[in-house]
């Protein structure tokens, strides 16, 4: 029997390996075990097969063989080399023999040969009703024969077809359903056992049409349920249906179309997207909000005017860039400036890198504002040595997209929306800053200490970033997003 697991604890990884699941202990391949088993190597006819198919049902469902006259399980009938008619056979349950007690209820079996068909009659030893099914020997014995032939080896490993494993689910369905399930609701009952879950219980086209109202993941979670449920959630036109339904239809169809591994390779598909989407709407502290939280943090409650804010969104800039504000009379971090209320020009801000404070190395960096008529102009060097790096800022472009930034905010953190034209025009005040400032500053600053530079990438200026950008597939793109803000 197949080990069962709890559906709740099947997790997403789970669902995907589970697309994966090796089918040798699913009904078809236990079926041939049975079949190799009780055959040995002296074959039989058409009887013999089939009444050890039926018991192989049983044997699935959770019956065990059972010795009426020693009390004991019996591991395997030995069908006799002659099948003579009728055939008995004696079935009971595990829980019931771990009891220790006398086992005086348990299931026969009663096997007929009709002309072409086989009668199974089936009940408890002692009263309940008969259920009896008649098996055309002319329709299942082919299937069987293809199940013994198809062996390569005597362990019963070989591969069967398509075709043969839906044969086989076809008996497999008819015996459990009008045989093997209503002895062991009986025997369940009689002996007050547990009964087996209702949804086990149900019929089989009653469970094919709940499984098509669930959506595929959830179809996979219940191939982990039992064998059965792999079984009845692996059928071809069941993934079919749920391809289209979640992917959409139109799909090219061929006889040797696996719709199950197509659903998993659309789904991790799906999957990779919706990942990379999240990781993307929990970037709040880059880019335009990073910037917003930063004006908000320091202009406090006092606000400021045109050079201030200016002046906050080329700090805001550096501190993403990796720098921290750096105090040189202390040699310590600082986690913010506090900007005055009146930014009189000329201001200059001291920035350090994390890594040189650890090693207490002196080398930093010195940022100057001056307000010229309409610009702000920003200087950045070493304090020791290096070329000036300038910049010229034109107030009346970029300070209506901060006054923006800072009146978006419906909250004191930050977290308020902003509209797509707006964070283009941040964007673009972003790029310039850090192409013009930023980066030269750190590369600078790492080539005096002998740090490690940044990734070759991120040096590139913008344009050309945008052009390698502009040539990569949309998948490699969507990657990319997920870099660095």
């Amino acid at each position: 029997m197949s080990k069962k697991r709890n559906f709740s604890q099947v997790t997403d990884s789970e669902v995907i390996d589970s697309f994966e699941l090796s089918e040798r202990f699913s009904e078809p391949y236990f079926l041939r075990k049975v079949l190799l088993e009780e055959l040995f190597d002296n074959g039989s006819g058409i009887h013999k097969p089939l009444a050890i198919a039926v018991h192989a049902v049983l044997i699935e469902s959770g019956f065990v063989g059972f010795n009426p006259v020693s009390g004991l399980q019996t591991d395997g009938f030995r069908f006799p080399e002659e099948f003579l008619w009728p055939v008995s056979l004696c079935y009971s349950l595990p829980a019931l023999l771990r009891a220790k007690a006398n086992v005086t209820d348990y299931v026969v079996l009663m096997f007929l040969s009709v002309g072409g068909f086989i009668q199974v009659y089936g009940s408890l030893v002692k009263g309940s009703g008969i259920h009896r099914l008649s098996l055309d020997e002319h329709r299942f014995s082919p299937t069987l024969d293809l199940v013994m032939a198809n062996s390569s080896k005597n362990d019963g490993h070989g591969s069967l077809n398509f075709s043969v494993e839906n044969h086989v689910m076809d008996f497999w369905r008819i015996v459990k359903d009008g045989l093997a399930l209503p002895l062991l609701t009986d025997l369940c009952s009689k002996t007050h056992l547990a009964l087996p879950a209702c949804f086990v219980r149900l019929p089989t086209e009653l469970k094919l049409q709940i499984l098509d109202s669930l959506p595929g993941t959830d179809v996979a979670r219940m191939e982990c349920v039992c064998s059965e449920m792999r079984c009845l959630a692996s059928g071809k036109d069941l993934w079919k249906r749920k391809v289209e339904q979640e992917f959409g239809d139109g799909w090219f169809e061929a006889k040797w179309m696996n719709w199950k591994r197509l659903f998993r390779s659309r789904w991790e598909i799906r999957k990779e997207r919706r990942e990379m989407r999240k990781k993307l709407s929990q970037r709040k502290v880059f880019g335009p909000n990073f910037l917003r939280k930063v004006l908000l943090e320091g202009l406090g409650d006092n606000g400021g005017g045109i050079h201030k804010l200016l002046a906050i969104a080329v700090h805001a800039v550096l501190i993403e860039s990796g720098f921290v504000g750096f105090d040189p009379v202390s040699g310590l971090q600082t986690d913010g400036f506090r900007f005055p209320e009146e930014f009189v020009s000329p201001v200059s801000l001291c920035y350090s890198l994390p890594a040189l404070l650890r090693a207490n190395v002196t080398d930093y960096v010195v940022l100057r504002f001056l307000s010229v008529g309409r610009f702000i102009q920003v200087y950045g060097s070493l304090v020791k040595g290096s070329g000036i790096h300038r910049l010229s800022l034109d107030e009346h472009r970029f300070s209506p997209t901060l006054d923006l930034v800072r009146a978006n905010s419906s909250k004191s953190d930050g977290h308020g929306s902003l509209n797509f034209s707006l964070e283009n025009h941040v964007m673009e005040f972003w790029r310039i800053v850090k192409d013009g400032l930023a980066l030269p500053l750190l590369t600078d600053l790492c080539s005096k200490t002998h740090l490690a530079l940044p990734a070759c990438f991120v040096r590139l200026p913008t344009e050309l970033k945008l052009q390698i950008l502009d040539s990569l597939p949309g998948t490699d793109v969507a990657r990319m997003e997920c870099v660095c803000s």
